[in-house]
């Protein structure tokens, strides 16, 4: 069982290796059904989702809410970041600058999300929250559930 859970945490650690940004013309619909159960299989580790899931991360509902308003106010989070953490700001420079350019906040947030399922700790280098191996229909589809529970 100790294997096992070592066996996880690598796969973890391996999934955080920098991946390029989410391509916006690309972020495309899912199944948020298809997403709903992959985030009860993988999510729920971490976060609660109903009445079953981890206490270290938000109750799914409001980590959807937290991500409208960082999509919502992106440039004060990028001022922000730029004034106490350069370095990082020019790090993830081609993961920040196409959601700046987003001005439709339906497609800004939707970019948003894929940035941050990608690669949580885009806009937040303290951010805990581990980066979950997803091929692109996996993430399109908890894309979609988790812009279903808004």
């Amino acid at each position: 069982m100790r294997n096992a859970g070592l066996a996880s945490t690598l796969l973890l650690l391996a999934a955080c290796a920098e991946s390029p940004p989410p391509d916006p013309s690309r972020v495309v619909a899912g199944s948020a059904a298809q997403g709903e159960l992959y985030a009860r299989q993988h999510c729920v580790i971490c976060h609660q989702i109903g009445d079953r899931g981890g206490k270290l991360g938000p109750v799914i509902g409001e980590a959807v809410k937290k991500a409208v308003e960082r999509s919502a106010t992106f440039e004060t989070i990028v001022a922000e970041l730029e004034r106490v953490r350069p370095e990082h700001r020019e790090e993830k420079r081609a993961k920040i600058d196409p959601i700046l350019a987003e001005l439709d906040p339906e497609r800004r947030l939707r970019l948003w999300l894929a940035t941050y399922l990608d690669d949580p700790r885009f806009e937040n280098p303290a951010n805990r929250m581990a980066v979950l191996p997803m091929s692109p229909e996996e993430r399109a589809n908890v894309l979609a559930w988790l812009l279903s529970l808004r």
